[in-house]
């Protein structure tokens, strides 16, 4: 048993990071800029909008003359991390979503330092250099 605990460290340091930089945006307080204000957030509203209709949300009228929607890859409707979107407030849920993706990037990274054998604090370390560079911060719209 307390093998474990120094392995979960890294993970335990990770989310603490994550909730103190992004918890404005997991309350709910801000929302995302850029493309999910724009594009992403319509359609998944609109297409959830259609499921819980009871249709299937094949084809979107409102961009320009018309275009696919559930085939379209930016819509995202069939990634299983958007799916608590038709359950769940859209726009929490898309943060929850963002902030997700970063947790799951330092938790592969964490998984491939124990794998080279790392001790927990090189993988700590290494997972949030992974999640938190200034590139995927600023790109985390766009997931």
């Amino acid at each position: 048993m307390l093998e474990r605990r120094p392995r979960r460290l890294g993970l335990v340091v990770l989310a603490g990071a994550l909730l103190v930089l992004f918890h404005r945006l997991l309350l709910g307080e801000v929302f995302f800029w850029g493309l999910p204000t724009l594009q992403f957030y319509p359609w998944r509203e609109y297409a959830f909008d259609l499921l819980r209709q009871g249709q299937l949300p094949l084809w979107n009228p409102y961009n320009g003359a018309g275009a696919p929607l559930l085939a379209n890859y930016q819509s995202a409707l069939l990634y299983p991390l958007n799916w608590p979107g038709f359950f769940l407030p859209l726009a929490w849920s898309m943060s929850v979503t963002a902030v997700l993706h970063l947790f799951i990037g330092g938790l592969g990274m964490t998984a491939l330092l124990r794998c080279l054998g790392a001790g927990a604090l090189g993988q700590g370390m290494a997972a949030l250099a992974f999640a938190l560079p200034g590139y995927l911060v600023a790109r985390l719209g766009t997931h």
